[in-house]
């Protein structure tokens, strides 16, 4: 503890900070969402380049507790999870990013889904907390998101949405109804164009249709380069916006991509993986703090990479339990302080 002079943070006194701490963590976070919502849209003027939301959930796997444990993780449960392919045993968290395209991008809110309320629910609740899109904006997500629950949400927004959708989606071209996947056994590949994601070539067909709940909307239909017609590795996505080009399309979906690596970074690089916390409260402070982290890394560093570079290093000045420690050292009526001087 400090003045004690023992180095670091003992564990108990790191779960009273997360626990019982009378920080304001609500506070703290809906700042963090401001300042994220603040550089996206200044970066977006700076390059001219559209506004993306990224939108996404990912399972922080534990071993399940013992039978009639007196103190389980609050929150835990057993969940799908896409990832593996398989219900396991955690929490789940629901974050949203928010950037420039082609740029860094920062976090602008996140909940713990603990199923007092639905994964949809907390979703809306992160939506109704963005910006209005005073420039062009968009929204980016996977198919479990795709539906018409979640999209005029962000429409109400002013944000466009493109996003992935199952091969067994029904869509209704000229008013007929098919799956995607049966209605791409129809498509020829000299009817489609070649875009390029990652360094790869995919075949690209696009139509103008409507979906259940859904007017008006482009579906893109895709393959790899080498796999045309493989209705296992064939992909679908929906965009709002019909006048939206194949490549654009595609170019926009791609950065999804940069949550994965948030989440990944949370866990593995700021602790949100190994953190011994069975309270929802502490879990969720932890990963504001660890988003926190996230955020000055891009601030501080110019880029992601190079601010987590300088996190590993230096530990935040060498400081034991770097994460913990950083919050600690700060008078609780200064903690916010943490973010404004970075942003």
């Amino acid at each position: 503890m400090p003045g004690s002079g023992r180095t670091g943070l003992s564990r108990e006194t790191y779960g009273y900070f997360m626990r019982d701490g009378g920080w304001g963590d609500n506070a703290l976070g809906g700042y963090a969402g401001d300042s994220a919502a603040r550089a996206a849209l200044a970066a977006a003027k700076k390059t001219g380049k559209p506004v993306i939301v990224s939108l996404d959930d990912t399972t922080n796997t534990k071993e399940p507790p013992r039978n009639g444990a007196a103190k389980p993780t609050e929150g835990m449960g057993f969940h799908h999870s896409r990832k593996d392919g398989r219900r396991v045993c955690g929490y789940q968290t629901v974050g949203m990013l928010i950037g420039a395209m082609d740029g860094e991008f920062l976090c602008h809110g996140f909940s713990i889904y603990d199923k007092a309320q639905s994964k949809i629910e907390l979703a809306k609740d992160l939506i109704s907390h963005l910006p209005d899109a005073g420039a062009v904006s968009c929204a980016v997500f996977d198919s479990w998101y795709a539906n018409r629950k979640i999209i005029p949400e962000f429409w109400a927004k002013g944000y466009e949405v493109v996003c992935a959708l199952k091969a067994n989606r029904v869509i209704y071209p000229v008013g007929h109804r098919i799956q995607i996947k049966d209605f791409s056994r129809h498509v020829e590949s000299k009817e489609c164009c070649l875009v390029t994601a990652n360094s790869k070539k995919y075949y690209a067909y696009k139509i103008e249709t409507s979906l259940t709940g859904i007017e008006n909307s482009l579906v893109l239909i895709s393959w790899p380069a080498g796999k045309f017609g493989d209705e296992e590795a064939m992909r679908a996505f929906l965009c709002s916006d019909v006048f939206l080009g194949e490549q654009e399309l595609i170019d926009i979906y791609t950065e999804r991509w940069d949550i994965e690596v948030f989440f990944k970074e949370c866990k593995n690089t700021f602790g949100s993986k190994k953190i011994m916390l069975r309270t929802k409260c502490g879990i969720r402070r932890h990963w504001l703090i660890a988003a926190l982290a996230h955020n000055f890394c891009v601030l501080e560093g110019g880029s992601f990479l190079e601010g987590r570079a300088a996190f590993i290093k230096n530990e935040f000045e060498n400081r034991g339990n770097s994460l913990y420690e950083l919050a600690y050292s700060l008078p609780k009526d200064e903690f916010a302080e943490i973010y404004s001087k970075i942003a």
